[in-house]
């Protein structure tokens, strides 16, 4: 069994983030967080809004969603033509207080559609974005188990597997008995799902999200997992729809905020943590050193020279580290090889009055930098960045359409049958 162990806070702070490698990789999932065409599609929070990249149109190149959690309202960046962003006006998921977002081929294969959750309403929202200019009604999918909290849309393999990924969901309203429960979803294209497996599991589940192992797949679960005081790093297999443990990184401290990326060439992804507002980032290596095992490894640690707030890697080659820091002032993009320590390569402030809110990493040598009034967390400017002569320079810049609680909303919906009692209302207009 290896151990490799970091003091987050040191001697004046007492938490310890540990990272074991278990010794098998069959443990049951009793204690719970694709296809590559564009770049590979990445999911991130903030403190107000949702952010994902994929191809919603399947043209090949990667395009970008913002969503506002409270309202569920969203924006579409779509790439039309390379390094040409063309922004949509602000439209409805269909779910407010949005808790969980994921991006997948669920619904046409080579197209990511995007998923988002609320327990509030009790349904994931699947949106066919593939026609830029149309806003489109969202699939509703119900679940046998109540409350979906987190949603993670990746490749289940095994028996019955099409070519569309498939749908995971974690839901937490099922009763004091057994609140919390776990659900596998085969999708088979245009629609249809059908449930490969719904149980209850011990734990609740923090953040959950499909992590890719290496560049090319395979895909596994990750989610931090509420250990009461602690929370836990798992990596989950997911093939056939049953959850099988892969590994853990145990004792991190509960406010711990994670990413990944493969910035080793031909190597297994890096798990990044961090703490907010704390100087440093952790990587966690993966490794393979078995064919389709994967395993952590050890964990190096770095001080990015000033608090953290947000981390998103900005997809290569070469991939790049893209950091937000404390206050959401000032943001930096860093050259990291996953071994040796990042070297600042750019530096960015924020305007007077304003806070950075977001970044998507759009293609190779390419990102989109969002910007919103300082307090408020919505974001209302964009600035499109293309990397020419060794550094990052403005391709375009602009405003967003406004957003508010009504920019979205409809005002009358007519449903053949009842909303929330029958699972398939049918919406008239």
């Amino acid at each position: 069994m290896k151990n490799a162990s970091l003091k987050l806070f040191r001697e004046s702070m007492n938490r310890v983030l540990g990272v074991y490698a278990i010794a098998s990789a069959v443990m049951a999932f009793s204690s719970m967080t694709n296809t590559i065409h564009a770049a590979v599609p990445q999911m991130h929070q903030s403190t107000r809004e949702w952010s994902a990249t994929g191809d919603f149109n399947g043209d090949g190149l990667t395009d970008w969603a913002v969503v506002d959690r409270p309202t569920g309202n969203y924006r579409i960046a779509y790439q039309m033509f390379p390094e040409e962003m063309t922004w949509t006006e602000p439209r409805s998921g269909g779910v407010q207080e949005v808790t969980g977002l994921s991006v997948g081929t669920v619904l046409a294969s080579g197209v990511d559609a995007l998923l988002m959750t609320s327990p509030l309403m009790n349904r994931v929202q699947i949106l066919d974005l593939s026609k830029p200019n149309v806003p489109p009604l969202p699939t509703s999918l119900h679940i046998p188990s109540v409350g979906p909290v987190h949603v993670a849309s990746l490749d289940m393999d095994g028996f019955g597997g099409t070519t569309h990924d498939d749908i995971w969901i974690f839901s937490s309203g099922n009763g004091p008995a057994s609140p919390y429960r776990h659900t596998s979803v085969r999708s088979s294209g245009g629609g249809g799902f059908s449930t490969l497996a719904d149980a209850p599991i011990g734990r609740r589940v923090i953040e959950a999200n499909r992590l890719e192992l290496k560049p090319g797949g395979p895909w596994a679960l990750s989610s931090l997992v509420d250990m009461g005081g602690s929370v836990d790093l798992q990596l989950y297999s997911l093939t056939g729809g049953v959850p099988v443990l892969m590994d853990q990184s145990i004792g991190l401290s509960s406010d711990v905020r994670y990413t990944y990326e493969a910035f080793r060439p031909g190597s297994p992804s890096q798990i990044l943590l961090h703490l907010p507002g704390d100087n440093r980032l952790f990587v966690v290596n993966l490794t393979e050193s078995v064919p389709g095992t994967f395993k952590f490894d050890a964990t190096s640690e770095f001080d990015m020279g000033g608090g953290l707030e947000e981390m998103i890697p900005l997809q290569g080659p070469p991939p790049q580290l893209f950091v937000i820091f404390k206050g959401r002032q000032k943001a930096a993009v860093f050259d990291f090889d996953g071994v040796n320590a990042p070297k600042l390569l750019q530096s960015f402030e924020a305007e007077p009055g304003s806070e950075f809110t977001s970044v998507g990493g759009v293609g190779a040598g390419q990102m989109v930098l969002l910007s919103g009034i300082k307090g408020t967390g919505i974001s209302s400017q964009f600035r499109h960045w293309v990397f020419q002569g060794g550094q990052y320079v403005t391709k375009d810049a602009g405003s967003l359409a406004p957003l508010n609680q009504y920019a979205a909303s409809a005002n009358v919906f007519l449903f053949k049958s009842e909303p929330f009692v029958n699972a398939n209302p049918v919406l008239l207009q």
